[in-house]
């Protein structure tokens, strides 16, 4: 199967995207030129890109990856740090500086799947970040959906074991659900590789707190510099 040269040129356009938002991190040091260099035209190729105007002609398309639609077994293993106390396989305890603890629960099969689903319906929002893997010339690929229903509960959901079904089938319509406010920061690269496990997302009120707070900041912090700056007093690891 071949593409034309404007589905080409709009994925250069989300692989800069992504590119964009995996250096942003990294702004702020002093001692990486290259990335201070590199990020004001990256900028631009993203702000400007889709107007440009692309001769016409056809690319030869990547081969497609296919995730795994049903669940597998699975063995999981931790590098644990010195606040983890292990409880069992699937879960872990972290005491945060405060000394409260947060409860962390591996998510690897469809009974856990369900557990996860009714305490987001039942929280008042949830936040999320995803772990992926980039390939060169490809959309990054969703390995691990991290989820907190509250300050002291997570889950990691391991995408590949469960498998493309079933997450379609149950957590999809949840994430779809106006009934539910999501949370993220700096979103560009982890909505790609949600979309590209599960397809577009209708009608979301997905919430991108970096986006949101650089109407207020005048500028786009990292994470670590936001909170720095507006969050010192939260409780950390």
């Amino acid at each position: 199967m071949e593409e034309s040269s404007s589905q080409y040129w709009n994925n250069v356009l989300k692989s800069a995207d992504l590119l964009l938002s995996l250096l942003t991190p990294y702004e702020d040091k002093e001692d990486i030129d290259l990335v201070q260099n590199v990020l004001p035209p990256l900028r631009q190729l993203v702000k400007k890109g889709s107007s440009y105007s692309i001769p016409k002609q056809v690319i030869p398309a990547q081969p497609k990856q296919e995730h795994n639609s049903t669940p597998r077994r699975h063995r999981v293993s931790y590098e644990q740090e010195k606040n983890w106390k292990r409880i069992n396989n699937n879960n872990i305890h972290i005491t945060l500086s405060s000394g409260r603890v947060v409860n962390c629960i591996v998510v690897n099969t469809p009974e856990g799947l369900e557990k996860v689903i009714e305490s987001i319906k039942q929280a008042e929002y949830v936040t999320f970040d995803c772990e992926f893997m980039g390939l060169k010339n490809a959309i990054p690929e969703l390995k691990l959906l991290q989820i907190a229903v509250s300050d002291i509960c997570g889950y990691a959901i391991q995408v590949d074991i469960l498998g493309r079904h079933i997450l379609e089938q149950k957590l999809k319509p949840v994430m779809e659900s106006k009934d539910v406010t999501w949370i993220g920061w700096a979103l560009r690269s982890d909505m790609l590789s949600i979309e590209q496990f599960f397809g577009a997302l209708k009608d979301t009120g997905i919430l991108d707190l970096q986006k949101k707070l650089a109407t207020y900041a005048v500028e786009e912090l990292n994470l670590h510099a936001a909170m720095a700056k507006y969050a010192s007093d939260w409780d950390v690891w």
